[in-house]
């Protein structure tokens, strides 16, 4: 790797755990939503290659993916040529089953891209230029309950700032973050609580006094602005 990331094993970043923190001894199923023949068959050999990792359908269709997705993959790798069959997609497998994980493989993003997928319900964006060893090292920690994007778009996302105001980071407590950072990891408002020891009504009001800090209305907006601050990953 020509530059390690600190926040995962891979050079993507991770807005939680590392991939040796994935559970790898369970297999990972996936659904494979692509509408090129040849990028099908290249995801195929990919994913036949590793041994924890097995592919249960694909689709090119969005109706069709859908019936996929009720077979409940662990992730649905989404792979179409226009960006916004890829939200619509996104958002639709979201509204259906919001506990798979996606991961979105797109050509060279645009700023706005990133923002717009993980609003929309994904895990992972992954660059189509990303080697395969880092696409199944992203499938592996989106099953495993990370946010993963890869360094390339990352550079560029975290280039075009934030909508948080240095103060609004600055005047999180430590609490606040710790909720932030659990939230950031597909935490409900009761497993923070469990895991933090305190009342789900006490989580309530640190998400509300986090919204209102950030500026935005709601959880993944809080998460895409964490992210985009460098106040998780």
């Amino acid at each position: 790797m020509e530059r390690a990331c600190p926040a995962c094993s891979v050079d993507m970043r991770a807005a939680t755990r590392t991939g040796d923190e994935v559970a790898r001894n369970r297999v990972i199923r996936v659904g494979i939503a692509d509408d090129q023949p040849l990028v099908h068959r290249g995801m195929e050999g990919l994913i036949g290659s590793a041994d924890d990792i097995v592919m249960v359908g694909e689709a090119s269709e969005i109706e069709a993916v859908l019936e996929l997705v009720d077979e409940n993959p662990d992730v649905v790798v989404i792979d179409l040529v226009a960006k916004a069959e890829r939200l619509e997609l996104t958002r639709a497998i979201t509204e259906r089953n919001p506990n798979i994980g996606i991961v979105v493989i797109t050509d060279p993003l645009g700023p706005d891209v990133p923002d717009e997928a993980l609003r929309a319900g994904a895990k992972g964006l992954v660059a189509r230029t990303t080697p395969g060893g880092q696409l199944l090292e992203a499938v592996r920690m989106v099953a495993g309950g990370n946010v993963v994007i890869d360094a390339a778009t990352w550079d560029v996302w975290r280039e075009t700032g934030t909508d948080a105001s240095p103060a609004a980071i600055i005047h999180l407590t430590g609490r606040e973050l710790e909720v932030l950072r659990l939230l950031a990891r597909g935490y409900t408002n009761k497993q923070i609580a469990d895991d933090l020891g305190v009342a789900e009504e006490t989580v309530k009001t640190h998400l509300m006094r986090i919204f209102r800090r950030l500026g935005v209305g709601n959880r993944t907006d809080a998460v895409v602005t964490a992210l985009r601050a460098g106040i998780v990953g």
